[in-house]
């Protein structure tokens, strides 16, 4: 089983909706999921692309707010943004390099976590289950 673990030293970003102008939708995130897109590709490197079904396992490491930056009350993020939003970004800047996977459809199985962190990024491993 080949595996391969990423981190994106950027802020984790959530997905947005499409932006709308008279005449045509538009992806008003495109320079955000380019830099993810970069610094993925650069990660990859030359290997090939992921086959078949994945395994992703995900951890946000979200700023920490500063109203609980002094306190250890908890390290779970739990408030926005939500975490299908966070996954949707990082998923659509991995299909968009074209270098990982084919389509994000192959993801079958995989896990997240949400955290504070004073070092805001956002690690994933992916993994072929066959």
């Amino acid at each position: 089983m080949r595996s391969k673990e990423y981190i994106i030293n950027i802020k984790p970003i959530p997905w947005a909706r499409p932006g709308k102008s008279p005449t045509h939708f538009y992806d008003k995130q495109s320079a955000q999921k380019l830099a993810y897109g970069l610094t993925i590709s650069r990660i990859h490197g030359d290997e090939p692309k992921f086959q078949g079904p994945l395994c992703v396992d995900m951890i946000f490491y979200m700023t920490t707010p500063k109203l609980i930056r002094n306190r250890k009350d908890t390290p779970w993020h739990c408030t926005v943004p939500d975490k299908d939003n966070l996954i949707k970004h990082v998923f659509d800047s991995i299909s968009q390099t074209g270098v990982v996977w084919n389509d994000d459809r192959q993801v079958a199985k995989g896990s997240w976590q949400a955290v504070y962190d004073k070092n805001p990024r956002v690690y994933f491993k992916i993994t072929e289950l066959t």
